[in-house]
């Protein structure tokens, strides 16, 4: 009977050690998941900014680049013009020559 007894009491207090053990390990678990759940949502809110950034600069360097070409085409209409009038002289000029070696 005092086996018995002794045996009981093992087992009861070897249930209780499972059952604290078991109690740890879903507190420790739940921590981690939680800790886990933390860390995704930092990670994904810096993406999230990061990416934001990214997008702001890009938007910056497409204005510059149209800027840029706006100021290029009005260099190149102007060049054009230039050379159109450069053209149209030297036509003029040419045909005085020619009327004046007629002449």
């Amino acid at each position: 009977e005092a086996i018995a007894q002794t045996t009981e009491q093992l087992s009861a207090s070897h249930t209780q050690e499972i059952e604290s053990l078991r109690a740890d390990m879903e507190r420790i678990q739940a921590e981690a998941d939680e800790q886990r759940e933390v860390d995704i949502s930092r990670v994904t809110n810096e993406m999230n900014e990061l990416h934001g950034a990214e997008v702001e600069k890009a938007k910056l360097e497409i204005e510059q680049l149209e800027q840029r070409m706006a100021s290029h085409n009005e260099e190149m209409a102007r060049v054009r013009s230039e050379m159109e009038a450069m053209t149209q002289n030297t036509e003029r000029l040419s045909s005085s020559h020619v009327q004046d070696l007629h002449d």
